[in-house]
């Protein structure tokens, strides 16, 4: 075991002492919002619906609703955390607005964190009605390795409650500005994929679930009924929660999540001013997102894996 790796052990060690020990308040978590009971699947369940809680994204929005309805997503639902541009009238007014619904989404009670309280809400409202519900944000595309779309990659996976699917971040790709042409198609360059030990921060997950085996869903995993804080990779590899800053569980042999982590360096200024859409925008984790930024380009690869989609989808945003 390599000096960095010994390091990790003794962190993860120490968290899980801690997550054993320390109340839950100190830890600053609830343990809301749970759902009351399991989700009671409708007779005619069937697909993959995606949610996701947004700010201000009519630059992106578009492109990325598109992305995951060509990949043949059944629904869209978007949490709308007071957005003051024209993401809501592109939604609501634009070609997709039947499959896409658009919730009003202000904060309610500053002891639940915002995105998770929307998951929840989704869950509990729609949750019944699909096979499988994706958590993600607006600059994070699911890219499915051995088929063409969401449905046909999860069959693989019918026996798992969840797909723990590990972050690709990728940066600036060389550009200081914001380019004119698709995102998934301007960004191509990503950090090593899984982190090195020194930029371990940078490994976190999204969850693609079965809505009925879940008690409660968070940012970055969910509480399975019955199991708990647990966490299933695409090789079908069951791990805690506490474990997952371990690289050995990080695997994408089916699944990857490109995580536009900083788009063009003008782009991620903009996204440290905007601030947190899951934490009523502040804006204090500006140095730590720098730092992050830091160390993901000191590990860079091309990465066009997503590229089989992009002809596709141009057809489909200008018909």
């Amino acid at each position: 075991m390599n000096a960095g790796s010994f390091r990790l052990s003794k962190l993860t060690q120490l968290r899980r002492r801690l997550a054993r020990t320390l109340p839950t308040w100190i830890r600053g978590e609830s343990d809301r919002p749970a759902l009351p009971s399991p989700i009671v699947a409708h007779p005619n369940r069937s697909g993959v619906a995606i949610v996701a809680i947004v700010k201000d994204e009519e630059r992106y929005i578009a492109e990325w609703v598109a992305y995951h309805l060509l990949l043949g997503a059944r629904h869209v639902y978007v949490y709308d955390n007071g957005s003051t541009d024209r993401t809501n009238d592109l939604l609501r007014k634009g070609r997709w607005s039947d499959r896409i619904t658009v919730v009003p989404w202000q904060n309610f009670d500053t002891t639940i964190r915002m995105q998770n309280a929307a998951y929840n809400h989704a869950l509990a409202n729609f949750g019944g009605s699909y096979r499988w519900m994706a958590f993600i944000d607006v600059d994070e595309f699911i890219v499915p390795k051995r088929a063409d779309t969401l449905e046909a990659a999860l069959l693989s996976f019918e026996h798992l409650p969840v797909l723990s699917l590990p972050w690709h971040n990728f940066g600036p790709s060389g550009h200081a500005a914001r380019p004119t042409g698709l995102v998934i198609e301007s960004y191509v360059e990503r950090g090593a994929f899984p982190p090195p030990p020194d930029a371990i921060t940078l490994l976190h997950y999204k969850s693609i679930v079965d809505p009925t085996q879940v008690r409660r869903a968070k940012t970055h995993h969910v509480e399975l009924i019955g199991e708990g804080e647990v966490m299933y990779n695409d090789r079908g590899e069951r791990f805690a929660y506490l474990d997952r800053t371990d690289p050995r569980h990080a695997s994408s042999d089916a699944f990857q999540l490109n995580h536009y982590f900083t788009r063009s360096q003008e782009e991620m200024r903009e996204k440290i001013a905007k601030g947190r859409v899951s934490k009523d925008g502040r804006t204090t984790n500006a140095d730590f997102l720098e730092e992050q930024v830091r160390k993901l380009q000191k590990h860079m690869t091309r990465d066009e894996k997503i590229l089989r989609f992009a002809p596709a989808l141009k057809r489909l945003m200008e018909t």
